[in-house]
């Protein structure tokens, strides 16, 4: 499903599960960027510069983000929680979701698409770092809305 699609649904076919949401594009083509994002966020400013967005697009790669959804043993937000915040940062509403932040810049940020996969038994930390250490192998750095942090944690 879209974002867009998701912001207008109420999100009940996503998991209530610790796992892994990944968004992507249904292109590899280069996107045109907002000079300003169009999240406000009330702590800090979303907005990347250009420049800095050019740097970090990677040529070929359709997988914008990999997210991770609640802790081992404790379920601290689920697949669905996370999504929510995520939807919720994109339609400007004050949220914990600052991840992927540079997603928003993109001119076609509603028609991104989202998967999602339930982790079960594996601690999803581990299963996006092994996902994102494989991502980049491929392209050289982790997935444009990622941070190299995001490997180790």
């Amino acid at each position: 499903m879209s974002l867009r699609e998701l912001a207008e649904s109420d999100l009940s076919n996503i998991p209530e599960e610790r796992g892994l949401y990944l968004v992507y594009r249904d292109s590899t083509g280069h996107p045109k960027f907002s000079e300003e994002s169009p999240v406000k966020n009330l702590r800090s400013n979303t907005t990347v510069a250009l420049a800095k967005l050019e740097q970090r697009w990677i040529s070929g790669a359709s997988l914008l983000f990999i997210g991770v959804a609640g802790k081992p043993k404790v379920l601290t937000g689920s697949i669905r929680d996370r999504v929510a915040k995520l939807i919720g940062f994109m339609s400007g509403k004050e949220s914990s979701h600052f991840a992927g932040r540079v997603l928003w810049q993109l001119s076609d940020a509603s028609s991104l698409l989202l998967a999602w996969k339930e982790t079960e038994a594996m601690d999803p930390r581990y299963a996006r770092s092994k996902l994102l250490v494989d991502f980049k192998k491929e392209f050289g750095q982790v997935p444009f809305g990622n941070t190299d942090a995001d490997v180790k944690r």
